[in-house]
């Protein structure tokens, strides 16, 4: 797939690719194997967290991760 990537775009690409799947898992607690292990341990030490809670959390340290990977992103191109 990446023979058809101009050698410019080629390793941004990967970066982007790499940005994308880690900004996912981060998004949601069941996108990652770990993830679903880390709720289980809280389950398991009866800690409540709901995926709402978890999510409001997350949100602006998912935002800011997203705005600096996106600017170094740029700054790299």
């Amino acid at each position: 797939m990446l023979g058809n990537v101009e050698e410019g775009v080629r390793l941004p690409a990967m970066y982007a690719s790499v940005i994308g799947s880690n900004l996912g898992v981060l998004l949601t607690a069941a996108g990652a194997l770990a993830g679903l292990m880390w709720m289980s341990i809280l389950k398991n030490a009866d800690i409540k967290l709901n995926f709402f809670t978890y999510i409001k959390d997350i949100f602006i340290v998912g935002l800011v991760t997203l705005f600096v990977s996106l600017l170094l992103l740029q700054i790299m191109i």
